[in-house]
């Protein structure tokens, strides 16, 4: 077990040396940090699509962009009506994030994400 642990670590160090190289001028707390704040705006993102979501334009910038929706009120404008409109029961998984951290103040991110939609089925066992 330990010899795999070990491994996999040799291993991720082969594959990605040139990106640990491109951020070499960032700590590796300060990029490992970036790479954080990154990850939790993606999963929160996610997580307002599970159903409040008009809060997800508090995620962009005044200026930033939704598919074909450009400005935070025009984002939030779009994501209020679907709001208001699903009463479906909505959960987003996502897999393969991958964060490229460029400088202290530029990242990417990229992920896969499977969005299951179900309608809301009364239990008649749950309610008295």
């Amino acid at each position: 077990m330990k010899r795999n642990r070990v491994l996999t670590i040799a291993l991720t160090l082969v594959l990605t040396p040139t990106r640990l190289f491109a951020a070499d001028f960032l700590a590796s707390h300060e990029r490992l940090a970036i790479q954080d704040e990154c990850e939790r705006t993606v999963y929160l993102f996610l997580h307002y699509l599970n159903g409040e979501q008009g809060k997800c334009a508090d995620l962009f910038t005044e200026n930033g962009q939704a598919m074909a929706h450009v400005g935070r009120d025009t984002i939030r404008k779009h994501f209020s009506e679907i709001e208001a409109n699903d009463n479906n029961v909505n959960v987003n998984l996502s897999s393969n994030l991958l964060i490229d951290v460029r400088d202290a103040d530029h990242a990417t991110a990229s992920n896969y994400v499977t969005h299951y939609v179900s309608k809301p089925v009364a239990n008649p066992e749950l309610t008295s």
